[in-house]
């Protein structure tokens, strides 16, 4: 009976909680060229918040949990500790917590809170990685968390210096909060396994249905899971956030997507100096994911957002897509000097769907000032490997610079009979709901490739400008003009498509202003 009840809740309350996205989903849509889409069927198959609400409500304080009377806190019992009153509390040595399944070491219930780990370790003994064990989370007892309408918010928390390590599903997990700062704070070797759910996504930070979020000088390092997703440090329906100077590295999934910075239905997000360092994925056929994506920074269904002076280097993709950023259906969003390195897709027995430096799905987007060099895709599904793509309305790439984007043959060597490695070009992706959406109105100004198969490829574009001062070095072709030309994208259960199939594009490209090159 408790099942159903449970069930009914949150099948319930879920749309509820999505309102926001769904707005930045309809602000993003909005325009005639997307009345092809089927905005809301979209949204269901993408939005991965409903499993991930539905997961993180069943993760509560332990029954046996003790209440912290005193401000020091010396030990933690493996029921955990509740801190249900406000003031300032302080490690006085390091601990180490043996993990009961499905609860967290220190859970804070009540607003006007700060938690110093004084330069000291929290260390988790957690004897079996299939448990939702967390180091510290943040919740009101009092919400009925599926239910907005009685959310409590917890206010005015501070976590600052210190480390947690060996956690499984979540290092710090804040719910339902405000004015948040996170500071100098390392999570570090967390190892989870989870065969069964969909959409599950540890990490190191996990925040949702949040405002007026803080994280400065935090680290992730050294994750290690298997599981559908897994993301560093992931924003849930939170706006007015501010990241800065976090770095996310060393991060495997052996069986899903992996990404450093996760943001969902967010708005009014500021990231700046934060990197994404070493990441990969594999494939083994044993989770319930929809694909093994390897991504620096993500953003989905998001809008008001900008990234300052932000790098993404050593992404190694299996055979989904693998990028230093991907804007994914987005809108409004400002890229600042950003850098990505040595991207590579299609590594192992499989083949990968496609490899760029930053790729943009959305409208209303501006790429300034970025540098992107060593972007590899090995015999791709999708048919390119680009250091910039773009799909959508009212992009713009300015005093942008790609360097060495290859296709490479099976035996790792550049092929262009396997596509190519176009410096500059469309985001594309066999899909329904995404291949038949061109890039429109998208500009190219100051912007140059060098020793790409292709500079600048048209492919795709629609009513959009490459100014004359854009420019190309030692590039095979260096600006790529295919009217009515023809390309078959293909996809397979590894990268997204659970139905392998193959789709041949006729180019759609027209009403555009070329270069003298």
């Amino acid at each position: 009976m408790s099942t159903i009840k449970v069930f009914l809740v949150v099948t319930k309350c879920i749309p509820m909680l999505l309102e926001r996205s769904h707005q930045v989903v309809k602000e993003i849509f909005s325009h005639d060229i997307f009345k092809p889409i089927n905005k809301e069927a979209l949204f269901k198959k993408y939005n991965s918040t409903p499993a991930i609400y539905e997961l993180n409500h069943k993760v509560q304080p332990h029954q046996e949990a003790w209440q912290q009377e005193t401000f020091e806190i010396k030990s933690i019992p493996a029921a955990g500790i509740l801190i249900y009153k406000e003031g300032h509390y302080t490690f006085s040595n390091d601990i180490t917590w043996e993990a009961l399944p499905n609860t967290a070491a220190i859970t804070i219930q009540c607003s006007n809170v700060i938690l110093d780990l004084n330069g000291f370790t929290l260390k988790v003994e957690n004897k079996d990685i299939t448990n939702n064990c967390t180091g510290i989370s943040i919740l009101n007892p009092n919400t009925v968390f599926l239910n907005p309408s009685k959310h409590k918010k917890v206010n005015q928390t501070e976590i600052v210096n210190g480390t947690l390590s060996g956690t499984s599903l979540y290092g710090i997990c804040a719910q339902n909060v405000s004015d948040l700062l996170i500071e100098n704070i390392t999570i570090e070797k967390i190892k989870y396994e989870n065969l069964t759910e969909a959409n599950v996504s540890p990490g190191g930070f996990h925040i949702n249905t949040a405002e007026n979020i803080t994280l400065t000088n935090c680290n992730v390092n050294d994750l290690k899971v298997t599981s559908s997703s897994c993301a560093g440090i992931q924003l849930i329906e939170t706006e007015n956030a501010t990241l800065t100077n976090c770095t996310m590295s060393d991060f495997t999934n052996y069986d899903g997507s992996t990404q450093g910075y996760s943001y969902i239905g967010s708005k009014n997000c500021s990231s700046t100096g934060c990197k994404a360092l070493h990441f990969a994925s594999h494939y083994q056929g044993k989770t319930t994911t929809l694909g093994h994506t390897v991504i620096g920074f993500c953003p989905w269904f998001s809008s008001h957002l900008e990234f300052n002076d932000c790098e993404s280097v050593g992404m190694t993709g299996c055979c989904d897509d693998c990028h230093g950023m991907s804007i994914f259906l987005n809108s409004n969003v400002v890229v600042n000097r950003f850098h990505a390195e040595a991207i590579i897709d299609g590594w192992g027995t499989n083949t990968g769907a496609k490899a760029t430096g930053l790729e943009v799905y959305g409208i209303k987007v501006s790429i300034n000032d970025c540098t992107v060099e060593n972007i590899k895709a090995i015999q791709p599904q999708d048919l390119q490997s680009a250091g910039y793509s773009a799909w959508g309305m009212a992009i713009t790439f300015t005093n942008c610079q790609a360097k060495d984007v290859k296709v490479l043959a099976p035996n790792q060597e550049p092929n262009i009979q396997y596509g190519f490695g176009t410096g500059f070009g469309w985001a594309p992706d066999p899909r329904e709901e995404f291949r038949i959406i061109p890039a429109i109105d998208v500009t190219y100004m100051n912007c140059k490739a060098i020793d790409c198969q292709v500079g600048f490829d048209t492919w795709f574009h629609i009513n959009s400008t490459w100014e004359d001062n854009c420019s190309q070095e030692n590039c095979d072709i260096p600006l790529l003009v295919q009217i009515n030309g023809f390309r078959t994208l293909s996809g397979n259960k590894c990268s997204e498509c659970p139905k392998p199939f193959s789709v041949t594009l006729t180019n759609v490209a027209k009403g555009n202003t070329y270069p003298e090159m």
